[in-house]
């Protein structure tokens, strides 16, 4: 696949974390040194520095114990010192620290994906209120999400330490493994490392209405002053103006293909699924549903998938720019130009 921003699967170390007990740390004490920059931001996402919150800027250099917050937005991280990354996903907040000789990311709650290069006098942790997960010496990617108050580690490729406060345990390619607070971690089952860190996946924008163009009327007013926020560039904007609407007296599957693909962006793709799927269920062979999908299905590389849906979609609409664009992707992701 080109251009699409598929993440590579050959070192993948995903992580989920348990955050509690986390939130009452105090603020560390200040620090001017810059040590990461704020790459890119999308969606509503603010930096706290010295328990003050500011506005993220173009390139924004991140200093010692910065903290990133994301509402429904992501952002991306990039550390000076090797070039490692971190994405920040929806409902988070991280906090960055780094010395020469370690590096502390800690995830109060939320979630996180990260590629670690290869430094053999750093040691890099990453934290929450239950589970510490030490990388040593290795290039990995990894990816974390609070679910209460339990870890799920899980190693594609080579060896990571958890941690919790009644025990360790080494973790190697292939293995998961689970972690309580109290609880020494134990092996757990595989995962899938697409579905683990989908919501850290580029999904192509493929639906983009104009302001007015899905009619008027109560909810449809809610969506011009969405589609309006959309078109400066406020992806967070354009999402809060969907918040009042009565999604249970909404009849027309345009309102929901139009909020699943504002979820993309953000990578929250569970939502963006379910609102799939009520488009669908209004419209069995709605080709703007059907289009999503395909790109979805691209971002997981289903080629196969991304090929039969983006077919249908075309099927069912072959007027349709969304679906021809949608299709055009799946056939560049199966190498057939």
């Amino acid at each position: 696949m080109t251009g699409l921003g598929r993440i590579g699967w050959t070192q993948t170390l995903v992580v989920t974390f348990g955050i509690v007990g986390i939130a009452g740390l105090g603020p560390a004490r200040a620090q001017s040194q810059e040590i990461a920059t704020l790459e890119a931001v999308r969606g509503g996402v603010t930096v706290i520095r010295l328990g003050l919150s500011q506005p993220p800027s173009p390139s924004m250099p991140l200093q010692m114990n910065d903290i990133v917050v994301t509402k429904q937005g992501r952002a991306t991280v990039r550390f000076h010192s090797d070039g490692s990354v971190l994405r920040i996903g929806p409902d988070s907040r991280v906090q960055i620290n780094e010395s020469a000789t370690e590096r502390d990311v800690t995830v109060f709650f939320g979630r996180l994906w990260a590629h670690v290069v290869r430094a053999q006098e750093r040691l890099s942790r990453f934290k929450s209120g239950s589970t510490i997960a030490a990388i040593r010496g290795t290039e990995v990617s990894l990816g974390v999400a609070s679910d209460g108050d339990e870890t799920e580690l899980s190693v594609l490729e080579g060896q990571v330490e958890a941690e919790t406060d009644a025990g360790s345990l080494m973790v190697s390619g292939g293995q998961s493994a689970v972690g309580r607070r109290g609880t020494a971690p134990t092996l757990g089952v595989r995962v899938r490392p697409q579905d683990a860190v989908q919501w850290a996946l580029y999904y192509v924008p493929v639906i983009t209405p104009k302001p007015g163009e899905l009619g008027e009327g109560s909810w449809q007013a809610s969506v011009r002053e969405s589609t309006e926020a959309y078109a400066k560039g406020d992806l967070q904007g354009a999402i809060d103006g969907l918040a009042s609407v009565d999604v249970q007296a909404v009849r027309d599957p345009r309102f929901f293909t139009y909020r699943a693909s504002l979820l993309l962006a953000t990578g929250s793709v569970e939502a963006a699924n379910q609102d799939i799927e009520r488009a669908l269920g209004l419209s069995a062979n709605d080709s703007n549903a059907l289009a999503l999908q395909t790109i979805i299905a691209v971002a997981m590389n289903d080629t196969d998938k991304a090929l039969a849906t983006g077919q249908r979609a075309v099927a069912a609409d072959p007027k349709s720019a969304t679906a021809q664009i949608a299709l055009s992707y799946a056939r560049q992701a199966a190498f057939n130009l």
